[in-house]
């Protein structure tokens, strides 16, 4: 028995050791068409409770060896392992095992969300990824990080009012971390952005919880203060990609010392390394010095790859089946809430379409005089909201990068998410088009009711999604929103232009008539022109003088005025685009084929997007560095 629990023991042990081996990272140079080495040969070992500094120059390669330790790594060239608890540390083990803390503050914790509501929801999605059911788990871990006192505050951002300071929202990140209880943090500049104050706060709080939970804490920081730098416990020093020093931080500058480099009186020992390696400000020679005294010193020691079969049963596992519900849950609380989704463009909806009603009140009455007046009505009502959908972008780009980091964490299934998605999007474009009709057409410019009260909103429904459908593709397409938004206006206006009301399609030249069957503003123009004037009753000619265009048979108009299938013929001699003929089925299907399309781009490149990047080696050894770091 007590064998078996000294296993139990040393395999618990096993599983907290972070080893890092021949690290290296290089990129082709486009001018030279050859290989540019960012990171070379850094190696190490962490183990639990330690705190491992990152600290290096701007351009030392910080950046670089995080992505690669978190499987992030950019294009180019990656070498060398990563193993946790002697397993390579694959993306599927990172989701299990890890934590990645991002720098952005935005991409660390839902805007609209309080930490308790956060912490409450990543609870329940632990949860039913598989970790132990903990009752008390939240308020722990909002005491145990200082969160008490704003917990029921909304997180926030740009657009909401208020909202927690960087620093909480630094130490809400690391909360989820716990609340996961991860075996490894890696935490990306947590303090930049704050105050000494703030920021040896949040150094603190990460010291704290290695103690407490046994933690691995990797971190990458720019310039500490000394009390800030007195809270690691082991340190890496980068300079060129290469390393200067590896091992306990309260060494360091002891090491330096014996280099002919000592600490000067009532100096800050992080400044002082710093500028030790800077070549931007030392001698280059004098930087390459120290870093081939520490290449030359120390050697790496061979350690064993355990094989990858234990892994898939080692943490949590979250999926479509045991995590869609919660997701479901908390995307339907952050919908409601959302101001860019639903708030903002919900209110452009109604008061551009009440605006375009004021504009074009006249055409409320069907006569000869405000056919051509009403026809454009059609077009601006689903014109407008449809360039609004620009701001769906900004809103789902943020979404996106915060769901990819959770994916990356172990939190979320991309599936889950995704499903989610799509089924809440169905209701919220129902109601969006229910507010961009419903007061403006239906009820201020008399439009037909009736049975043509469900055509109509369903037409406008269909490209309504479809636009919605593009934004969410455009979202995660560009990490920056700007360019994603500008490439959607971009879509809008050649839709918009080459809709067939503007120019005939007939007259449109190849390759530029695809863009009026890729976007759907035409094929809802006609459809929804069909829709209100087919069942309709005009005016008679003789009413108005010779100057009015009459849209009647005068052959046929005996005075009572006609019907809308007679309106409809005269108006596609006009605009082309109107028809007699009934194409709403057409007019439906089409736009919601490409939604369909679009929503499969969307999800092909939100799954790439949360792929991670184990490095590969040639040989079943790898090698790690002292114990000390």
């Amino acid at each position: 028995m007590e064998k078996e629990i000294s296993s139990q023991k040393l395999a618990s042990t096993e599983k907290r050791v972070l080893a890092y081996s021949d690290l290296g990272f290089a990129v082709h140079d486009k001018k030279t068409k050859q290989l540019k080495s960012i990171l070379q040969d850094v190696s190490g070992r962490v183990e639990r409770a330690r705190v491992l500094a990152i600290l290096g120059p701007s351009g030392a390669g910080k950046t670089t060896l995080l992505s690669l330790l978190t499987l992030r790594a950019p294009s180019g060239e990656a070498t060398g392992v990563t193993t946790l608890g002697g397993r390579p540390l694959t993306p599927a083990l990172f989701r299990k095992q890890c934590f990645y803390v991002a720098q952005s503050a935005e991409e660390a914790a839902w805007p609209t969300l309080t930490p308790r509501e956060q912490l409450t929801y990543a609870k329940i999605l632990f949860e039913a990824a598989g970790a132990d059911k903990e009752e008390g788990r939240v308020n722990a871990v909002l005491k145990q990080l200082g969160l008490e006192s704003c917990a029921d505050t909304v997180v926030g951002h740009e657009l909401v009012r208020g909202g927690l300071s960087g620093g909480q929202k630094k130490r809400l990140a690391v909360a989820v971390a716990l609340i996961k209880r991860a075996v490894c943090m890696f935490l990306d500049e947590p303090t930049s952005g704050l105050d000494a104050a703030a920021a040896l706060r949040t150094a603190t709080a990460f010291r704290e919880v290695a103690d407490s939970d046994d933690l691995i804490v990797v971190v990458t920081i720019h310039q500490p203060s000394t009390s800030v730098f007195a809270t690691f416990d082991q340190l890496l020093l980068l300079s060129e990609g290469r390393t200067a020093y590896r091992g306990e931080a309260s060494s360091a500058t002891d090491y330096f010392a014996k280099l002919d480099h000592p600490l000067p009186p009532l100096t800050n020992p992080a400044d002082f390394l710093l500028d030790l390696v800077n070549s931007d400000f030392v001698d280059k020679k004098e930087v390459t010095r120290l870093l081939d005294a520490w290449a030359s010193a120390h050697t790496n020691g061979a350690i064993d790859v355990v094989e990858k079969g234990g892994e898939d049963n080692w943490g949590l596992t979250p999926t479509l089946c045991n995590t869609f519900v919660p997701v479901f849950r908390r995307q339907s609380t952050l919908l409601s809430r959302d101001v860019l989704t639903l708030g903002i463009r919900a209110v452009c909806f109604l008061m551009g379409n009440l605006y375009f009603s004021a504009v074009y009140v006249e055409s409320r009455q069907r006569h000869q005089d405000q056919v051509a007046n009403r026809f454009w009505l059609i077009i601006w009502y689903i014109g407008v909201p449809a360039q609004v959908t620009a701001l769906l972008v900004f809103a789902l780009n943020l979404e996106a990068r915060i769901v990819r980091t959770e994916v990356a964490n172990g939190m979320v299934a991309p599936s889950a998410y995704l499903a989610a998605r799509a089924v809440l999007e169905i209701p919220l474009v129902i109601f969006l088009a229910l507010v961009a009709l419903g007061l403006p057409a239906f009820a201020c410019m008399n439009f037909m009711a009736g049975d043509r009260f469900f055509t109509t909103t369903a037409l406008f429904f269909a490209q309504q999604y479809c636009w919605d459908c593009y934004a969410s593709c455009l979202a995660v397409a560009f990490p920056n929103p700007l360019v994603g938004a500008a490439m959607f206006i971009g879509c809008w206006f050649s839709g918009f232009l080459f809709a067939g009301f503007l120019i005939p399609v007939k007259d449109i030249i190849w390759p530029l008539r695809a863009f009026h069957y890729v976007f759907p503003l035409g094929n809802a123009a006609r459809g929804m022109t069909y829709s209100e004037f087919i069942d309709s009753k005009y005016d008679a000619c003789d009413n108005y003088d010779s100057g009015t265009f009459c849209f009647c048979d005068e052959d046929e108009d005996d005075g009572k005025g006609c019907g809308g299938r007679e309106v409809l013929k005269k108006l596609g001699m006009l605009y082309d685009l109107p028809t007699d003929k009934n194409t709403l089925l057409l007019d439906l299907v089409w736009p919601l084929g490409l939604a369909l399309l679009a929503k499969a781009t969307a999800v092909v490149l939100f799954a790439y997007s949360c792929r991670g990047t184990a490095l590969k080696t040639k040989t079943g050894k790898v090698t790690a560095g002292p114990r000390s770091a």
